[in-house]
């Protein structure tokens, strides 16, 4: 079956005639045609099937319960065909094709397939046995074999950090000049969408794979905690919320517990600088509340219960990092369990955000 003509219509014609096309397994369209993307605004076309919504109004009622040591092989195929249309198409004549025009991401497959290569020794072993295909099939087919899920989670991760790049190449993302058929940020949110719809408890979030145990956790304050430290000034807040999720993910819970205490006396120490707000250098998190609260950062007018709340942040995570070992191990050392570190990420993560919207009212008002 060939390709649909496409060329010379409106876009509201072309993504009808798209929406129709696109229900055949596998179906993108040749770079020179006038659709590129899923929705003529790159987005995402979120199709559901019978049996898929079937299955979501069963999950609805049930328990919240995810899994993370498996990934179907459906799944696999639902993620490289994403990232088939993200990244974009692949030409076997060249970097130029269809009459002189660099209408592809043969840059990209090659770039992405070698930092592969030079990360995983799977992914490497893997290239060797393919070496005679394109990059683009090394990686997608990867995705869809390789018996390891922290090797292909590493692989989905790197493959974030490249649909990040492409769309940054223009000052609005236009997945067009690479053959593709949606921009980078819809197909993480494809990727995304996949993982919830087949109960794995994984997303991609700035780029990297963090472990999800509560979707309403994740929505209402993993997310937002995530999106608020991109901003420039909460770099180092960032790098330490970061390394929490992945030590969570390995399973090194008395790090993820360190880590987390780390990022919220990151933000604290953020907001003091930023501020020009004096502290020690040795200051914990519990002195730094008491630092910030001193220089009028919660304008709250709730008395006695907010001042219990402030207590509350004072003595939550800090505990938690002293009673696992956050100072040095005895011979005696508590043992860190999931559910310690999982409460550590929580409730550092609900910290950070109920600090940093302090933050923000106080230089509103001020």
């Amino acid at each position: 079956m060939g390709y649909p003509d496409f060329a010379g219509r409106r876009c509201d014609e072309a993504e009808k005639c798209w929406s129709q096309y696109s229900a055949r397994p596998g179906a993108r369209l040749p770079p020179g045609c006038a659709l590129r993307e899923t929705t003529p605004h790159g987005r995402a076309m979120a199709l559901q099937s019978y049996s898929l919504r079937k299955r979501l109004q069963q999950k609805a009622v049930e328990p919240e319960v995810y899994t993370y040591d498996t990934l179907s092989p459906f799944l696999r195929r639902q993620i490289a065909t994403a990232f088939d249309h993200g990244i974009g198409y692949f030409s076997d004549t060249g970097l130029y094709d269809f009459g002189g025009t660099s209408q592809n991401a043969n840059d990209v497959w090659f770039k992405l397939n070698q930092i592969c290569k030079k990360e995983s020794w799977p992914y490497a072993q893997f290239a060797d046995e393919h070496r005679h295909k394109t990059p683009n099939y090394i990686f997608l087919n990867f995705l869809s074999r390789a018996g390891d899920i922290d090797e292909v989670l590493s692989a989905i991760e790197f493959g974030a950090l490249f649909l990040a790049y492409v769309d940054q190449w223009r000052e609005k993302p236009q997945p067009q000049y690479r053959g593709a058929l949606m921009t980078g940020k819809a197909t993480l949110e494809e990727i995304n969408r996949r993982f919830v719809e087949h109960g794995v408890g994984y997303q991609v979030e700035n780029n990297e794979i963090i472990r999800v145990d509560s979707r309403l956790m994740h929505t209402e304050v993993i997310k937002p905690t995530l999106a608020l430290l991109t901003m420039p000034m909460f770099v180092k807040v960032n790098e330490d919320f970061m390394a929490a999720h992945r030590h969570y993910r390995t399973q090194e819970y008395k790090d993820c517990v360190t880590s987390a205490n780390r990022a919220f006396e990151s933000l604290l120490k953020t907001i003091c600088d930023v501020e020009q707000w004096k502290y020690g250098a040795g200051d914990n998190a519990s002195q730094l509340i008491t630092k910030v609260k001193e220089n009028g950062l919660f304008t709250h007018d709730f008395d006695q219960s907010f001042t219990a709340y402030v207590a509350m942040m004072k003595s939550g995570i800090p505990a938690v990092r002293n009673k696992s070992g956050g100072h040095g191990e005895g011979v005696n050392t508590a043992r860190v369990g999931a559910e310690i570190a999982r409460y550590a990420l929580n409730l550092s993560a609900t910290n950070i955000l109920f600090v940093a919207e302090c933050y923000a009212a106080m230089k509103n008002t001020g």
